[in-house]
């Protein structure tokens, strides 16, 4: 069983492609409870799979699709150029 997990977290998140603190919070997450082990307080994962993993762009996400809408932002009265009153 063990030599099924031959990755430390460096090496298995640059397979993957992110960076180790995407891999840290994905493992905080519960993302990948399967896919690691905890042995002498080094983490090992195991071989990541073939396809790639499928993600679902939140609403902070860069990438610009017919689902994103732009978020309203609270301005005050600034926005609308009503005077505040300290200004009169």
């Amino acid at each position: 069983m063990t030599n099924e997990f031959k990755y430390k977290s460096g090496e298995y998140a640059k397979i993957l492609g992110i960076s180790k603190e995407a891999l840290r919070s994905r493992r905080r997450r519960g993302e990948l409870e399967t896919e690691y082990i905890i042995q002498n307080e080094i983490t090992l994962w195991r071989e990541p799979p073939s396809q790639p993993r499928k993600t679902i762009p939140g609403p902070c996400s860069t990438i610009h699709g017919p689902w994103s809408a732009k978020r309203a932002r609270r301005r005050g009265v600034h926005g609308s150029g009503i005077a505040t009153g300290m200004a009169q």
